[in-house]
């Protein structure tokens, strides 16, 4: 699936929490995760396509599979 849309379902959730429970939610921590994936995609962005795909297994996979 699609990471932005996934962003927003959390997001959404985080939304409708009170303030003091938000960072500390599940959904919280799922608007944090997604904003660090697509950080990592940012700096790859200059990459090429091979190095693109080794940044991701070295960086992005290890925090997938965190999250």
């Amino acid at each position: 699936g699609c990471l932005a849309h996934l962003r927003r379902k959390f997001f959404d959730a985080y939304k409708t929490l009170p303030k003091e429970k938000r960072d500390s939610s599940n959904a919280g921590k799922g608007v944090a995760y997604c904003d660090k994936l697509f950080a990592l995609e940012r700096q790859f962005a200059g990459l090429s396509p091979d190095n693109r795909f080794a940044e991701r297994e070295r960086l992005s996979k290890p925090l997938l599979n965190e999250f």
